[in-house]
């Protein structure tokens, strides 16, 4: 995996192999980037982190902040050593807990989020947990972006009639859907 934009442009992430993760794939991150209004200033969440690479790509793009939640400890130290080699310490923050956990503790922080990126692994029915969640902490308004990665299989089903998929886009079996609050 590398960087694909911004100051950190070809940085080559490396990440401990877990048997749970799913990388995004350079083509989507890139495909992301270019379909956002820009990050540059803005506050980023990476929710289901994994390997950190959006949020680090976000970071690379000029974000002011990027918070990463990852319950697998592994993959928490290696998103904060990448953090350290690139010279983001000040503008990240790295959370190792689960979703139901993380949530409220990212919710403490009083970051107001302009994108939430929500990769959580497919076909385990966590979309719709994890909106409602970020919804109930009150982590949205009407001008955050939430970006959730996604199978073809596994469509969004949003429960609360306030939200709205504005956009949707398939890369191979991964699909991006754009949710904003009507």
């Amino acid at each position: 995996m590398r960087i694909a934009g911004g100051s950190k442009k070809g940085f080559l992430l490396k990440s401990p192999k877990v048997a749970d993760v799913r990388p995004t794939t350079d083509m989507i991150k890139e495909a992301l980037f270019n379909i956002l209004p820009s990050v540059a200033g803005k506050n980023f969440l990476d929710l289901f982190a994994g390997t950190g690479s959006v949020g680090i790509e976000a970071l690379s793009r000029g974000a002011s902040m990027a918070v990463f939640l990852e319950r697998n400890g592994g993959l928490t130290r290696s998103i904060e050593d990448h953090i350290r080699r690139l010279g983001f310490e000040e503008n990240a923050k790295v959370i190792c807990m689960d979703m139901k956990k993380g949530i409220p503790e990212i919710a403490r922080l009083n970051i107001p989020f302009d994108y939430i990126f929500i990769d959580p692994p497919y076909r385990r029915g966590l979309i719709e947990d994890a909106i409602s969640r970020i919804d109930g902490a009150e982590m949205v308004d009407p001008a955050t972006w939430i970006v959730v990665q996604h199978s073809k299989r596994e469509p969004v089903a949003l429960a609360d009639e306030r939200y709205s998929v504005e956009d949707q886009r398939t890369y191979g079996d991964s699909m991006l859907s754009f949710i904003k609050i009507k």
